[in-house]
């Protein structure tokens, strides 16, 4: 998975808020899984099918589940074609995607799509091969025997690792195919524009007071006459 892109937005917000992005992964690397965790498990899980597959036609008669022969690990051509063929493909295939999973630098949704469907086919071949061998090579993958032993043979050999390899390879392709891997990016809080003063509006200019006409001058005002007023006499001072 890589790192999200860092976009810019222009939306006011307020002091306390935080917007959270979703932006395309880009070439930046991280440390995490190039895909889930779910495919790790599902490619482990199909490894283990395959593997089961391929050696179980010419290991299964040390556990008594006999297909169309009764001596272990000799060849046979439909051994071969039905059991190691398919499974060998799809073990490969199954490596691949448990290798794919576990690189952080992986972007090739392709090369994932192409190993699923490798595991898919094998899935397929191994389900409908017994029904069309006989008439393409004129010879039975599982001998018949009693209805219930039969039956469990045929899931042991073909329908049970062909069905879980057709499941895993369908969820790798579906994985593929999904759009771009998209991480989550938190930007911080904005902080709010400053408040700008409004200028006032314009408006007529303030009245100016006018200058009083001239006139006359004033007329002095007279003041009052002076009043004089007589000092008391002086007392003779005692020896």
């Amino acid at each position: 998975m890589s790192a999200a892109k860092r976009w810019t937005t222009t939306h006011g917000l307020g002091e306390a808020a935080s917007v959270t992005l979703l932006a395309p992964a880009q070439s930046v690397t991280a440390t995490g899984p190039a895909v889930p965790l779910s495919v790790l498990f599902m490619g482990t899980v199909a490894v283990a099918a395959a593997a089961w597959g391929a050696a179980a036609p010419f290991a299964g008669p040390d556990f008594g589940f006999v297909a169309d022969r009764s001596v272990a690990w000799q060849w046979s051509v439909t051994s071969a074609c039905l059991g190691l063929g398919p499974g060998a493909l799809a073990l490969v295939a199954s490596l691949l995607v448990v290798g794919v999973a576990t690189r952080t630098s992986f972007a090739r949704r392709a090369e994932l799509w192409v190993l699923g469907l490798f595991v898919t086919v094998s899935g397929v071949w191994f389900v409908v091969g017994q029904y069309v061998w006989p008439v393409v090579y004129g010879a039975r993958f599982i001998a018949p025997t009693a209805p219930t032993r039969f039956l469990w043979e045929e899931v042991a050999f073909a329908i049970g690792p062909g069905v879980v390899l057709a499941c895993c390879g369908a969820a790798f392709m579906g994985r593929a195919v999904r759009r771009r891997p998209v991480v989550a990016a938190r930007f911080p809080p904005a902080e709010p524009p400053a408040a700008v003063p409004e200028s006032p509006a314009p408006g007529p200019p303030a009245a100016v007071p006018e200058s009083p006409a001239p006139g006359p001058p004033a007329a002095p005002v007279a003041e009052p006459p002076a009043v004089w007023v007589p000092e008391p006499p002086a007392t003779a001072q005692e020896s």
